[in-house]
């Protein structure tokens, strides 16, 4: 069964933890989306400080090439440790009810 993730903008994309391609969710004054997940990039409510951004890992090693979702601000300087790997993010979107995933044949 193929699930789709609805953002809150009304866009719907399948997600690619579900076996999707990466496709994106459009919203229209909305989150602005990610160009390599097609999830939303949130303001992080911790901290409110600033938007997530997307990328992936270069170091070396087991999580080499992962998709991660980072504050912003979680640079040298640290300000917020925001940092969370693609499955961790979409958890929290579905759970902050920033996306809504439901089975392909719902109507």
């Amino acid at each position: 069964m193929t699930h789709y993730a609805e953002s809150s903008g009304g866009g719907r994309a399948r997600s690619r933890l579900q076996g999707g391609r990466s496709t994106r969710i459009h919203s229209i004054d909305f989150d602005p989306v990610g160009e390599l997940s097609g999830f939303p990039l949130i303001v992080y409510p911790e901290c409110g400080l600033d938007r997530v951004v997307e990328g992936r890992t270069k170091k070396e090693g087991e999580n080499q090439g992962r998709l991660y979702f980072k504050c912003a601000r979680n640079t040298y300087s640290k300000v917020c440790g925001y940092y969370r790997f693609e499955k961790q993010y979409f958890q929290k979107l579905k759970d902050d009810g920033v996306i809504v995933v439901r089975p392909s044949n719902w109507a």
